[in-house]
């Protein structure tokens, strides 16, 4: 029987070994949000026919309202879907826009800019400091099952003062990282 010693007190061992792991989850946890935002971007852009340049990020967007509205999604046994859903829902507002623009490398904008930057006669085009977009893309905050094998994501993108729709995008991790498993069309101007 081999027996671990330690000069430091137990207390302050397990305390030692809990913060070890709760920093290695964080990490973890950091590494999957940049990758699951890197998945919803990618499919956004190809849901709308776009390319990186042709969109700017919102900073912030409130996913609560959207979400009450679809409700519970998928089958009753499908818990992990239930689960992020309701980690979603108590993140409340959308993500961070500096953690987003380090993730997919493009420019964002606040909500007061997008208030008033649609310029042209139909309302469609999007001028940033000079630059012509096809749109604004916002990202919530993200809601991971209790397994972290499954999580929800809201995208808003708005095309122009009247053009736009929202999806609630419910991804799997697999051995490839994470994929749109599900995609719930909610909000369409």
């Amino acid at each position: 029987m081999t027996m671990c010693s330690s000069n430091a007190a137990p207390d302050q061992t397990s305390k030692t070994h809990a913060e070890e792991n709760r920093g290695g989850r964080q990490a973890s946890q950091g590494r999957d949000d940049q990758h699951v935002y890197e998945t919803a971007v990618k499919y956004e852009l190809l849901s709308h026919k776009l390319k990186e340049g042709d969109i700017v990020l919102r900073s912030r967007i409130n996913t609560t309202p959207a979400i009450e509205e679809l409700g519970y999604v998928g089958p009753k046994d499908r818990t992990d879907i239930a689960e992020s859903i309701e980690h979603l829902r108590r993140a409340g507002n959308g993500a961070s826009a500096v953690l987003l623009v380090s993730i997919v490398g493009v420019e964002s904008i606040s909500e007061e800019q997008l208030e008033g930057v649609y310029i042209t006669k139909e309302k469609r085009d999007l001028v940033v400091n000079g630059r012509v977009f096809k749109g604004a893309l916002g990202l919530s905050a993200i809601g991971y099952s209790n397994d972290g094998k499954t999580c929800t994501i809201q995208t808003a993108f708005s095309c122009g003062l009247t053009c736009g729709e929202t999806h609630l995008l419910v991804m799997k991790k697999t051995d490839e990282g994470w994929q749109v498993e599900t995609a719930i069309e909610g909000a369409v101007n």
